[in-house]
């Protein structure tokens, strides 16, 4: 599938099935950003754990009288990826799920006034994101690329009882208790 979605090429009313991964060139780059921004240093390392990544989208092309020509996309994103503990920097592995759904307008409804200030729309009998397309194309990229990083967990844990590291000389407490922590 490729990272811009041609509105031209749906059919209206006819809804269209897609499932990608991470085999996926684009979506891959999501993987490896997801993998950067949480383990910048590489440090996290786990040769028997493969980190994923897979979307399944549902497309359907509608027409309206106020609305003309639109793009809803409904689907599930799910990943699984390597990161570092918050408290005691060790190896986790950290699992999202993302269910969205999203019309997508011609961006010229984004000039006019009503639409300046909102970000849902009541579309095809839901309430859903609002988004605008161009040229005729919606960036599927940057659409999935939003809805990862608005969800990804900022202070994963590799276990909800960890200690955490001794604020003093570094120690993970985790092993064990350190001298200051003796005294």
């Amino acid at each position: 599938m490729e990272q811009l979605l041609k509105i031209n090429q749906l059919t209206i009313d006819q809804e269209k099935y897609e499932q990608i991964d991470h085999n996926v060139l684009w979506l891959a780059k999501i993987l490896e950003e997801l993998q950067d921004h949480t383990d910048p240093e590489g440090d996290v390392s786990h040769p028997s754990e493969t980190s994923f990544l897979e979307a399944k989208l549902k497309l359907l092309k509608k027409k309206s009288n106020a609305l003309k020509d639109h793009l809803i996309i409904r689907g599930t994103v799910n990943t699984s990826y390597h990161t570092q503990c918050v408290r005691c920097l060790a190896p986790a592995r950290e699992t999202l799920k993302v269910d969205f759904s999203a019309c997508f307008l011609h961006h010229s409804f984004k000039q006019q006034e009503e639409y300046h200030d909102i970000t849902d729309i009541f579309c095809d009998g839901e309430l859903m994101e609002l988004y605008f397309y161009n040229k005729n194309a919606v960036d599927l990229y940057e659409y999935i690329h939003e809805q990862i990083f608005l969800n990804v967990n900022q202070r994963p844990l590799h276990n909800t009882d960890c200690k955490g590291l001794c604020p003093i000389c570094g120690f993970n407490l985790n092993l064990g208790k350190c001298i200051h922590a003796r005294k």
